[in-house]
């Protein structure tokens, strides 16, 4: 399809009449629209024409007075900083300061297409704060200069890059009103006489596509936990994050320790260390909006075969779904598949730290044995059938930020090589930091969600992170940072607390400004 070109006439507030050819449409398109957006296009019976003056249909980010508005859809741009990075949000405001002279700190980056767009709509930027590359240059620009934001088109949003919030909107919140959004442009398809001879292509950002899942790591309803809810109610751990867990689309809980019949509320609150949870702290985890249940956890066979089927038994009446662990070692390492329709997902899950009765048998109940060569292959079938796999470890148990050896932290990144857009630490009460590959995040250990560790000091931190998927393509995560405020009740961290975590994360993974994006293994 021919294009419009840059000597196409500018609008000068007047409505185009055509006389000429009264019958015929002729379409002119605003070579300021994005590229991508033009190149949608599909015209049927429409002309292209070069000369607005004559067009009767006009594809434009103008309003016309007299024209008469037959469709229009939305463009989406987000700001964007290399993954390591603190700073959640920022004013609109500031990124025209960037734009009209530079805030004397960042730069702004983007490629040809979208500084064009911009240029229409903001004028020409001032200073050399603004810096235009190539498309494939941006990300790991971005990474050698710690204090660069992108701007981005929304479908270039991938895992090594951290969205930041523009006044307050979160852009993959699907009920967010994309026309009070300050990064947006609207195309308008106008008419003055002719028909509709074209069918414009979907805004770059559907509602419809958008999946939300929340990866929480480990829950244990036993001991001083139990005895909080003993006390203050059995959903109390989950009054400030309740509401944050439950606004996913999926929220994930790795339990660690099964429900029994014959677990009285203070039996389980005991200090002994062979676990139960008492039936009715079931409501916890219906209160967190649980969806998916992990069962890789080391306690849930503590107290026999009784409890677990009986757990998995209230799991089915809700209609959780597990993974990682079931009836007999071939349904424990079985994939859960999960089909949203525009995303397909697979979780599997192992434990490699054992102890041995944790573990399921050909004939017996308990969590996944770790075959990472058939985990391997099983992620890459999983892979080539359309689906986007999450692989969860139940790994061995450090306090430090990083993965120790005996974690095999190898086995994480392997899984992510071969196709797992998501590879998460389970077995984590300390919360543990990162790796990126193209396409997918590594997230070592979460740290505890529901549990009632909270020495050392920093035991209390913890991760959930919120993944997002649009259309079948992984996008990333949003870390969401917990601090256990008492005996296993996680809150949301103060701007504060947040800034000093992620910065002792962030650096403990060695990422600092200036380093490149290709990070050692």
């Amino acid at each position: 399809m021919p294009s419009a070109t840059s000597a196409s006439p500018r609008f000068t507030g007047t409505a185009y009449q055509t006389e000429e050819a009264p019958n015929e449409t002729l379409l002119w398109i605003d070579d300021r629209l994005p590229a991508e957006l033009r190149a949608g296009l599909r015209l049927d019976g429409a002309t292209l024409t070069t000369d607005r003056g004559q067009a009767n249909l006009l594809l434009t980010i103008d309003s016309v007075q007299g024209w008469q508005e037959l469709a229009s859809l939305d463009w989406v741009y987000v700001l964007a900083a290399r993954f390591p990075t603190v700073r959640d949000s920022i004013s609109s405001g500031q990124v025209r300061q960037i734009w009209q002279g530079g805030d004397g700190a960042h730069s702004l980056l983007m490629d040809t297409d979208t500084h064009a767009v911009f240029a229409s709509l903001w004028g020409l930027p001032v200073g050399s704060a603004v810096k235009v590359m190539p498309a494939g240059e941006l990300l790991q620009a971005a990474w050698q200069d710690g204090d660069a934001w992108a701007l981005l088109p929304f479908g270039a949003i991938e895992p090594r890059w951290k969205v930041l919030r523009i006044d307050g909107f979160d852009i993959f919140e699907r009920t967010l009103d994309v026309s009070r959004y300050p990064l947006g442009v609207k195309a308008r398809l106008l008419a003055n006489g002719g028909q509709a001879g074209l069918s414009l292509p979907e805004s770059n950002r559907q509602p419809n596509k958008l999946l939300s899942l929340m990866m929480t790591g480990t829950t244990a309803l036993v001991r001083k936990t139990a005895q909080l809810m003993n006390e203050r109610g059995i959903t109390y751990p989950a009054k400030d994050v309740g509401g944050v867990l439950r606004a996913a689309d999926l929220t994930h809980i790795s339990n660690e320790v099964s429900f029994n019949q014959e677990c009285r509320a203070e039996r389980a609150a005991s200090g002994e260390g062979i676990f139960c949870s008492a039936p009715g702290y079931i409501k916890l985890l219906e209160e967190a909006g649980t969806d998916i249940v992990e069962l890789t956890g080391n306690h849930n066979l503590d107290k026999g075969e009784a409890g677990y089927l009986y757990t998995l038994k209230l799991f089915e009446a809700r209609s959780w779904q597990i993974y990682g662990g079931g009836l007999d070692l071939a349904s424990a390492q079985a994939p859960l598949l999960i089909d949203r329709g525009n995303t397909k997902l697979a979780f599997v899950g192992c434990n490699m730290a054992g102890p041995d009765i944790a573990w399921a048998t050909s004939n017996a109940p308990g969590a996944a044995t770790c075959d990472f060569d058939q985990i391997e292959k099983t992620v890459r079938q999983l892979r080539q059938a359309g689906f986007l796999p999450v692989v969860t470890f139940q790994a061995f148990e450090t306090e430090d930020y990083m993965p120790m050896p005996m974690q095999r932290p190898s086995e994480f990144t392997r899984m992510a090589e071969a196709g797992a857009v998501i590879v998460s630490g389970s077995q984590a009460h300390f919360p543990q930091g990162f790796a990126l590959r193209p396409g997918s995040l590594v997230h070592f250990g979460l740290g505890n969600l529901f549990f009632d560790q909270i020495e050392p000091e920093p035991i209390r931190r913890a991760f959930i992170d919120r993944h997002i998927f649009y259309g079948g393509v992984y996008l990333g995560a949003e870390l969401i940072t917990i601090l256990q405020e008492e005996r296993g009740k996680p809150r949301l961290m103060s701007a504060e607390e947040r800034t000093l975590f992620l910065s002792d994360v962030f650096e403990a993974n060695g990422w600092k400004a200036g380093q490149p994006l290709d990070l050692p293994r």
